[in-house]
């Protein structure tokens, strides 16, 4: 019964441990030619595995979880809209965003293309300086990919893993990743595997030695004969699992990454619940102006599209709207209650503009001087004569001073928007 249980506890750590990691590669195969396939089982798609393949996978997963809170990144493609993508420089993303709606600013037969440079948070330049920037391998259509060296080092920092109880093969701190339990779990197997051939080896020695020193007495001789046999037969079971999983298919016993699912964020609603699901409500009062950015290259539809399926039934919660092309649009109109300010939706016109994008420079900064804006293209110049122009004639419509024309940011939301410089703003304005 001894001896049972034993073997019960090898065939446990040794032949049904794996199965969890087993069942985590089945999207992994070998052709017949022995390379490493990976299987998409959302389209059926196949892809020779390599190095460099499962880098830029894992650098899309990385820039998608870093991106997903931005909206216009679920409307609008950020960056070119193509017939076809060039595979040696670019992402093809197809014709759909994440949510598998159409990319808003792709027409029909377009897809979103991606440089694989700016997957890695990188610029395409002649080259790059070597005090700020490394050379990252991921190709450009022409120059090098410049990737920053303060960015990857700090994010390096923040995202490293050191185990509490450090195990041979895991013992330095790592990067956290999708991958980590995946790895952690292997060489926790790994450990016990080599633990198990050490121990294995220690019984038959005791064995041996009960032996030798059993002086011809033939029940310590059995006993020490039922140890060694014993040793060995565990070894044996040790060994011949993971020696039948490689031979079924090599790639069972190699971990990957786990498939991390994200949650997506919750946007937090500018408005009580009939502000929000109602557009035809009138304003009794306009005190303030406040201005906004769409945080992203929307078209009006698309910001109300978005506020839709926020599931906000009055749609767009701005007043008036920028287009890119510098039009000023109706969002829900001039005296309308809008949802785009807590607390300030009954007495004030909200204006918004398509800009201030994830990708454009100083996404995240608030007070962005104006010169600077329009150069790094939070907004367009156009746009910006448009904003100053739409203030004025609100201004002389409600008789709101400068000192009420107000961003968004200084009502006290920890947000960005608008991005803009307000002091520069109301010093172009009416008094």
């Amino acid at each position: 019964m001894k001896k049972f249980v034993i073997y019960l506890i090898y065939l446990f750590i040794f032949i049904l441990f794996p199965f969890p990691i087993v069942f985590a590669q089945q999207d992994y195969f070998y052709d017949a030619n022995g390379q490493q396939i990976y299987y998409n089982p959302t389209n059926g798609e196949q892809t020779i595995y390599s190095p460099d393949w499962q880098q830029e996978q894992d650098a899309i997963q990385q820039y998608n979880n870093q991106q997903i809170s931005n909206e216009y990144r679920r409307e609008v493609c950020w960056d070119t809209c193509k017939t076809s993508c060039n595979a040696l420089y670019e992402r093809d993303l197809g014709n759909k965003n994440s949510l598998g709606n159409k990319w808003s600013n792709c027409t029909e037969g377009y897809n979103c293309c991606v440089s694989l440079c700016k997957l890695k948070g990188g610029t395409c330049k002649t080259s790059c300086s070597t005090d700020n920037e490394k050379i990252d391998p991921a190709k450009c259509e022409t120059g090098l990919c410049c990737v920053s060296k303060a960015n990857t080092e700090s994010e390096a920092k923040k995202n490293l893993f050191k185990p509490e109880v450090p195990i041979p093969g895991f013992q330095d701190e790592v990067e956290i990743s999708p991958d980590l339990l995946a790895t952690y779990i292997s060489a926790v197997y790994n450990y016990v595997l080599y633990l198990a051939g050490v121990m294995a080896v220690i019984v038959i020695m005791i064995g041996g030695f009960q032996w030798v020193s059993a002086g011809g007495n033939e029940s310590k001789i059995g006993e020490a004969k039922e140890r060694i046999v014993g040793a060995i037969i565990g070894l044996v079971i040790t060994l011949g699992s993971f020696l039948l999983l490689k031979t079924i298919n090599p790639n069972l016993v190699v971990t990957k990454s786990l498939n991390v699912g994200i949650i997506e964020p919750v946007e937090i609603p500018e408005g009580t619940s009939s502000e929000l699901n109602s557009a035809s409500a009138i304003r009794n009062r306009t005190e303030y102006i406040i201005i906004h950015t769409a945080a992203g290259i929307m078209t009006r539809d698309a910001v109300n599209n978005y506020h839709l399926s926020l599931g906000w039934r009055g749609g767009i919660g701005y007043n008036r709207y920028i287009e890119r092309d510098g039009r000023v649009v109706d969002g829900r109109g001039d005296d309308k209650v809008g949802a785009h300010a807590t607390n300030y939706n009954s007495k004030s016109v909200g204006v918004s503009y398509s800009g201030c994008a994830e990708w454009q420079s100083n996404r995240h900064t608030s007070n962005q001087d104006l010169v600077t804006a329009v150069n790094n293209e939070t907004i367009k110049e156009i746009q910006l004569v448009a904003l100053i122009n739409e203030i004025k004639r609100l201004q002389s419509k409600y008789d709101i001073p400068k000192n009420m024309v107000v961003g968004h940011n200084e009502l006290g939301v920890p947000k960005a928007c608008p991005c803009l410089n307000m002091d520069q703003i109301r010093s172009r304005i009416n008094q």
